[in-house]
């Protein structure tokens, strides 16, 4: 391995000691449970936003312009309590990018909400009652509608 290549790992490995870099390569880095609706809202513009739009350089195929309406209804139908690891530093990196992106603050704030709902959602399973899980699941309706009314120029 060449000295450039060592210095960049070297670098690379300085940086994720920051916290909010290590929150975002996690959220980058997309869900372990393969609930695809999940990757495409939230990694895909964590990526797009963070890379400054530049997102061929990692060969993204989707284009980070919007987020689906239909990814939205498919992610808290199939939420699951296996995708609140991904949620949990998807609401982390998307908290610390409104900080360092102000000019994307108020999607990042809808993002975070919409991460925020669909906990909500993916909690349900873990329920101890049918009615938990179905107040766990309207709350997570009222939050997405109430998003989507006040964020409707981020959705496509």
């Amino acid at each position: 391995m060449g000295l450039v290549s060592e210095q960049l790992l070297d670098r690379l490995a300085d940086l994720v000691e920051h916290e909010e870099v290590r929150a975002i390569v996690k959220a980058i880095r997309g869900p372990d449970t393969g609930n695809a609706s999940l990757k495409w809202i939230f990694t895909a513009r964590i990526r797009h936003l963070a890379l400054r739009g530049r997102t061929h350089l990692i060969g993204q195929v989707r284009p980070g312009s919007t987020v689906d309406f239909n990814d939205i209804a498919s992610a808290l139908v199939t939420a699951a309590p296996e995708d609140a690891h991904l949620l949990e530093w998807s609401k982390l990196a998307l908290a610390h990018m409104r900080l360092m992106l102000p000019e994307h603050r108020r999607e990042l704030k809808f993002l975070e909400g919409l991460a925020d709902a669909l906990m909500s959602a993916a909690m349900s399973g873990e329920a101890r009652s049918d009615l938990e899980a179905v107040n766990l699941v309207e709350l997570a309706v009222a939050k997405i509608n109430s998003l989507l009314e006040e964020y409707a120029e981020y959705v496509g």
